[in-house]
C-alpha cells in the first residue's frame, strides 16, 4: 500500500466530492462578503457621527457673548469656565 502525499490526498477529496467543496468556498466567500460590507458600513457610520462632534441644545452664533448660553451646548467648559471665575482666596 503505498502512501499518499497531502497533494494527492487532496485532489482525491475533490474529485470524490466536488459539489461539497464548491459548496464550501461559497460558503466561505459570502461570509467574507458579509463581513466586508459590515465593516464598511461601521466606517460608513463612524464618518458620519464624526461630522457632528456635539449634540446642539442651543443654536449659536458669533454674536452670543453669554456663558451661559454657550455653556448649554458645552457643559464640560463651561464648568470649567466657572471654575477659573470664581475668585475666592482660599486661605
Amino acid at each position: 500500500m503505498s502512501k499518499l502525499t497531502f497533494k494527492d490526498r487532496l485532489l482525491n477529496f475533490y474529485r470524490t466530492r466536488p459539489l461539497t467543496v464548491f459548496s464550501a468556498l461559497v460558503v466561505l466567500a459570502g461570509a467574507g462578503a458579509i463581513l466586508g460590507v459590515m465593516l464598511l458600513v461601521s466606517i460608513f457610520q463612524h464618518k458620519q457621527e464624526a461630522k457632528n462632534p456635539f449634540f446642539r441644545v442651543v443654536e449659536l452664533n458669533d454674536e452670543i457673548d453669554d456663558p451661559a448660553v454657550w455653556g448649554k451646548n458645552f457643559p464640560l467648559q463651561y464648568d470649567d469656565y466657572r471654575r477659573t471665575v470664581d475668585q475666592e482666596r482660599t486661605r
